[in-house]
């Protein structure tokens, strides 16, 4: 019984440090040397707030060109990385 229960929480403990999970709750991965952001569009960012300063996203709708740094504005078809930052989701 205690081999059993051992296994069990070595799975377990695997299991977790596998899957690593955002301060919102949503899975991320890890594989292939990198780690998958969670895609969404503009609309769907969280308020970017100092809670959550420092969040990284995968906008699938932005508009125009990708500029570094600048708020990122949805309605178009650039998928561009973007972070939280005290001046809202920018252009990574």
């Amino acid at each position: 019984m205690r081999t059993i229960l051992a296994l069990f929480l070595a799975l377990v403990a695997a299991d977790a440090a596998a899957a690593q999970t955002s301060k919102f709750g949503i899975p991320s991965t890890s594989g292939a040397g990198g780690t998958q952001l969670l895609l969404s569009t503009v609309a769907q960012l969280p308020t970017c707030d100092v809670s959550h300063w420092g969040i990284l996203r995968f906008v699938v709708d932005a508009a125009a060109t990708p500029v570094y740094n600048v708020v990122v504005a949805g309605g178009g078809s650039v998928g561009v990385t973007v972070v939280c930052t005290s001046a809202g989701w920018v252009k990574q």
